[in-house]
């Protein structure tokens, strides 16, 4: 989460444009602000916004907004950001091998709670105890960054982002102009990321509410892997999520 001025604050989901917000407001990871905690804030999600205000003893209204990505598309970019800690962490020599289907495998098994522990908020499978398997925030649904918040949030679309933010935020924040920026490495950028349909059902099942209320499957670029429409438990999720109104 960024505190963007003493009303305006932005739930910024990995890998979803988020920084570019950061930079044109002027906030860089470094950036010392008096009265400020945003570097401490960022990537925080809206159960821990609720605990900042109140903590803070903000009881003004607030307006929250935050970026939506198509869900196949964030994690192939989580993915490739992932390599790129590695690496400059020096862990990428024992990960070399680490393929795209293992991560999204990974993903399964932190959310179905097989085989694998968090430790300092890096996801490590069992058998490979040396190395980080995935970052806890990284692969998040779209429910737990939002949880309590998603009917006064409003949203942005990654695709679309500056469009998006003049026409909804710009008023309030004064900001003009979203440059981009932290855009990924060519060395990371062009590893290859293909789902299959065992993958992309993986995705479906674990990200199905966010695919349905966004429309994200029809943007998705994942061939013939899709083309038989979402997984059955998938749309049983879905469908009970929509009678709770969690979806829409």
């Amino acid at each position: 989460m960024l505190d963007l001025s003493s009303s305006l604050f932005l739930i910024h989901i990995p890998k979803t444009g988020g920084s570019s917000i950061e930079v044109a407001h002027g906030f860089t990871p470094n950036t010392k602000v008096p009265n400020r905690t945003h570097v401490l804030l960022r990537h925080q999600n809206a159960r821990e916004l609720f605990s900042y205000l109140e903590k803070n003893r903000i009881n003004q209204k607030i307006t929250v907004f935050s970026i939506i990505r198509n869900a196949y598309d964030r994690i192939k970019s989580t993915y490739r950001h992932h390599l790129k800690s590695l690496d400059e962490s020096g862990l990428g020599d024992q990960a070399q091998d680490y393929s795209f289907d293992q991560y999204v495998d990974t993903i399964r098994r932190f959310h179905e709670s097989e085989g694998v522990s968090v430790h300092k908020e890096r996801v490590f499978r069992d058998e490979w105890p040396k190395f980080p398997a995935a970052n806890f925030r990284h692969i998040q649904t779209l429910n737990w960054w939002l949880e309590g918040l998603a009917d006064e949030c409003i949203f942005l679309n990654f695709e679309s982002l500056e469009r998006d933010y003049n026409s909804k935020i710009s008023s309030q924040s004064g900001v003009k102009s979203i440059p981009r920026h932290n855009v990924t490495p060519k060395k990371y950028s062009s590893v290859s990321c293909e789902y299959g349909e065992e993958t992309a059902n993986i995705i479906s099942d674990i990200f199905g509410d966010e695919i349905i209320r966004f429309n994200m499957e029809k943007r998705a670029k994942v061939g013939d892997a899709l083309r038989g429409g979402i997984s059955r438990r998938c749309r049983v999720a879905v469908n009970s999520l929509l009678r709770k109104g969690y979806a829409t």
